[in-house]
């Protein structure tokens, strides 16, 4: 003959074994987790000159960089520059490079909820009428994407 024990389920040991699910589940989503940032800025820069551009400097001060401007940038070439941030208010970044005769080339995105542009693109130095910088925003905030081009003077 077969005895079959009968078996008691408590209330308390329900809540342990769900205790243990649930931080089980929430150790193995913790580390999937991306973070959700608010804005990014895609800057794609094209050298229209017969000079290489060396990066002076840049400042993202409220973002991250996912791609970083290049050491240098060659004639006729083309680089994309990439940065998101955390700030919910949107943030800026700037990217400066020397060019020839002392002279250099600042490229800046602006990406606010209610600002986006490229105010203060500028060119800086002993002949900054040497050159041109033709700047436009293709698609706005939360994600901006904005061109910049570099060239002699149109004569």
């Amino acid at each position: 003959m077969r005895y079959t024990r009968p078996t008691r389920i408590t209330i308390a040991s329900l809540a342990t074994v769900g205790a243990a699910t649930a931080t089980i589940a929430a150790a193995g989503t913790a580390t999937a987790l991306v973070p959700d940032y608010p804005a990014t800025i895609e800057m794609t820069i094209t050298n229209n000159t017969a000079y290489t551009m060396f990066l002076d400097g840049d400042y993202n001060a409220f973002g991250d960089w996912i791609v970083a401007p290049p050491k240098q940038l060659a004639p006729g070439a083309t680089e994309t520059v990439s940065a998101s941030t955390w700030n919910r208010g949107g943030f800026d970044f700037e990217v400066t490079y020397g060019m020839s005769e002392d002279t250099s080339a600042t490229f800046v995105a602006n990406n606010y909820g209610g600002r986006t542009d490229t105010e203060g693109t500028r060119v800086d130095g002993a002949n900054p009428l040497h050159w041109n910088i033709f700047s436009s925003v293709n698609q706005g905030s939360p994600n901006m994407i904005a061109s910049y081009t570099i060239l002699p003077p149109l004569r």
